[in-house]
């Protein structure tokens, strides 16, 4: 069988794509006025990330939030709840019904976060800030910051996280 010849393509070179996806990203309103060389930076794509590259939170506490966010994915797929962006599950996975010990360990790091969420001496506040940086992605207000940090504090504490660095 005779190969198929390739038509020729013009690319663009790895300058002028890069140069395009930096304008792209320049013209979002939470990444104007930032410099070239940082545009491209995932962690500005989301609250947690910018509050993070402020400066605003520490790195364990940006980590407390991912890992967060990781727990009630998972709880939410084995709960047969919707994802983060409110769709439903499509069904059941290639691998059937998860087994009853998952769904148990699921439940309990679901259990155990939102309880130290909860046992913060800021009441209730903690969770409810937490859930709206880390869960819906929603930006603050300078006057939610410090339960922000509780929140975010009682959740490293919760996950054995001691320093900002990686696992």
């Amino acid at each position: 069988m005779a190969s198929r010849r390739r038509r020729k393509v013009l690319r663009e070179s790895e300058e002028i794509a890069r140069f395009r996806r930096v304008e792209f990203h320049k013209n979002q309103p939470h990444r104007r006025g930032l410099p070239d060389h940082e545009v491209l930076d995932e962690l500005y794509g989301y609250p947690l990330g910018r509050l993070l590259k402020r400066r605003e939170i520490n790195q364990r506490q940006f980590r407390a939030g991912e890992d967060w966010v990781a727990v009630v994915l998972e709880y939410n797929s084995i709960m047969g709840l919707p994802d983060l962006a409110g769709r439903r599950p499509s069904g059941r996975s290639t691998n059937g019904e998860p087994d009853q010990a998952k769904i148990q360990k699921a439940r309990e790091k679901y259990d155990q976060a939102i309880h130290a969420l909860m046992s913060t001496v800021r009441g209730r506040w903690p969770l409810i800030v937490c859930k709206q940086v880390c869960i819906q992605q929603h930006e603050i207000i300078e006057s939610q910051l410090a339960d922000l940090r509780a929140g975010l504090d009682s959740l490293a504490g919760c996950f054995g996280i001691l320093t900002g660095e990686a696992a």
